[in-house]
């Protein structure tokens, strides 16, 4: 019986999440509805939580650290700067005061633009792996 890999099926939530943040904030900016600013906060949450689960995932289907080769790690240590990231971002959201104005604003776009960035790098260099 062969193994199948469960990191595949887990890591495109976080993805998927973290650009529905993005995309929430850009909504929330425009049209000044509370609601948007509320979903992005639960998109990211639930981003957050399932780029835990993926990162998890992924070190046990690579075998840990000493099993990965080049491109795995560049792909791990990529994952490891998302995870920092949005941990800082977590913390940020966390411990800020209500945002007023469109200053603050614009500092969580750009956080969670940023943040894709980085995604967008790891997932190319996952993607490395798999079509390589």
């Amino acid at each position: 019986m062969t193994r199948i890999p469960l990191h595949p099926f887990l890591v495109h939530f976080p993805i998927a999440f973290f650009f529905l943040e993005l995309v929430c904030l850009v909504f929330w900016a425009r049209k000044k509805d509370a609601a948007y600013e509320r979903f992005a906060r639960f998109a990211f949450t639930a981003g957050f939580l399932f780029l835990i689960a993926a990162m998890a995932v992924g070190w046990i289907d690579a075998g840990g650290f000493g099993a990965m080769g080049g491109s795995a790690r560049r792909h791990f240590y990529g994952a490891c700067s998302v995870f920092i990231f949005y941990a800082l971002r977590a913390v940020h959201l966390k411990t800020r005061r209500a945002v007023d104005g469109q200053g603050p604003k614009v500092f969580r776009i750009a956080g969670a633009a940023m943040g894709n960035l980085l995604i967008f790098l790891t997932a190319y260099w996952g993607g490395i792996l798999v079509y390589a």
